[in-house]
C-alpha cells in the first residue's frame, strides 16, 4: 500500500525541478526551432544561387592555353633564354566544345551562345556526353537543341567518354558524327516507369486514399490505388508511344543502324556500339579534340564560378541569411 507525501520540502523541491525542466524544454525548443530555421534559409539560399547560375556560361580558349603549357614545358625541359618563341596567333576556324552531364538548362544556355557567335559551314561543334538519361521531356528537349545546332549549318560531334544511355543517347544520336571510348556505355533505348504501390499498406493502416478522375485513363496507375488490369494497359500504351517516338529518333539519325536489335533496352560497350552502329569511332574526346587543334582553335564553354570574399563567424552566417 502506498503512501501520499505531504512534506512540504518535497513538494517546493519538486516545483523547482518542474520550473527547471520546463525552461530547459522551452530553451532547447526555440534553439531547435532557430537552427531549423536558419538551415531552411541557407539552403533557399544555395538553391537561388545554384539557379541563378545556371546560365552563367564562361568562354575558354583552350587551344591557347595548351599551347602555352607546351611552351612552358620546352622551357623547362631545354631552357633556350635567348631564343623567343613565336607568339600564339588564333585561327580562322573554332571549334565550341560543350560538356553536357545532364543539365538541360545549361545545354541549352551553351547552344544559344553558340548559335550567337559561330559561322555557318566554318565552325564546329562538339558536345561531350556524360548521362544515364532522365525524363523524357527534358531529354527530348535536350535532343531539340542539338538539332538546332545542325540546322543552321554547323558541323556537330557527339563524345562519349563513359556512359551516352536511354535519354544521354538520346541526346548523343542526334549529332552527325560519334566518337566513343573502348569502354563506355552505350545504347539503353528503351522507356521504364516504376514505383512502390502504397495502397495495401494504406488499408492496414486504416486510410482510405480517395481519387476522382474524368476520363477512364487520366490516371492509369497511382501509389495510393490498388492497381488494375485496365490501368496497367494504359500504362503500358503510354510507355509504348514513347519507345516508338525514341525508336523513331534514334532511326532517322542513325538509319545504318538496325532499329529493331538496338532498341531492346539493352547496353554495349564502344567495339560493341560501333559495330551496330550506334558510334561511327572509336576514340576519347581528348584525341578527337587533339586531331582538331591542327586546323581549329579550341573554345570550351562551361559554367562560371562566382568568386566571393572569405567571412568568418557570424558576419558568413549574417551574408548567408540575407
Amino acid at each position: 500500500m502506498f503512501e501520499l507525501i505531504s512534506d512540504p520540502i518535497f513538494h517546493a523541491v519538486t516545483s523547482i525541478l518542474t520550473t527547471a525542466w520546463s525552461v530547459v524544454s522551452f530553451t532547447l525548443a526555440i534553439a531547435l526551432g532557430g537552427g531549423v530555421l536558419v538551415g531552411i534559409a541557407l539552403g533557399l539560399r544555395a538553391l537561388c544561387q545554384r539557379s541563378a547560375q545556371a546560365g552563367t556560361l564562361k568562354l575558354t580558349n583552350k587551344t591557347k592555353e595548351e599551347y602555352e603549357l607546351g611552351d612552358s614545358v620546352e622551357q623547362l625541359m631545354e631552357p633556350k633564354p635567348t631564343t623567343k618563341k613565336k607568339a600564339w596567333a588564333p585561327r580562322s576556324k573554332r571549334v565550341f566544345v560543350v560538356n553536357f552531364r545532364g543539365s538541360i538548362a545549361v545545354l541549352r544556355r551553351a547552344v544559344n551562345t553558340v548559335l550567337l557567335v559561330a559561322r555557318k559551314g566554318v565552325d564546329r561543334v562538339v558536345v561531350r556526353v556524360e548521362s544515364g538519361g532522365g525524363t523524357v521531356q527534358g531529354f527530348g528537349l535536350g535532343a531539340a537543341h542539338m538539332l538546332r545546332l545542325r540546322k543552321f549549318g554547323l558541323h556537330v560531334v557527339a563524345c562519349i567518354d563513359k556512359v551516352a544511355a536511354s535519354g544521354g543517347y538520346m541526346v548523343a544520336c542526334c549529332a552527325e558524327w560519334i566518337t566513343c571510348a573502348p569502354f563506355a556505355t552505350v545504347g539503353s533505348i528503351g522507356v521504364v516507369t516504376e514505383f512502390p504501390n502504397l495502397s495495401r499498406l494504406l488499408s492496414y493502416l486504416g486510410i482510405h486514399f480517395e481519387q476522382i478522375t474524368a476520363g477512364p485513363l487520366k490516371r492509369t496507375l497511382s501509389q495510393f490505388v490498388t492497381p488494375t488490369e485496365e490501368g496497367r494497359d494504359g500504362m503500358q500504351q503510354q510507355l509504348n508511344r514513347v519507345h516508338h517516338q525514341f525508336k523513331t529518333l534514334v532511326n532517322k539519325q542513325r538509319p545504318q543502324a538496325k532499329i529493331d536489335e538496338v532498341t531492346n533496352g539493352d547496353v554495349w560497350l564502344g567495339d560493341q556500339a560501333k559495330e551496330l552502329n550506334l558510334v561511327d569511332a572509336i576514340m576519347t574526346s581528348d584525341e578527337y579534340l587533339t586531331e582538331e587543334c591542327a586546323e581549329y582553335d579550341i573554345y570550351e564553354l562551361g559554367k562560371a564560378k562566382s568568386v566571393s570574399s572569405p567571412k568568418k563567424g557570424w558576419k558568413r552566417v549574417w551574408s548567408q541569411l540575407f
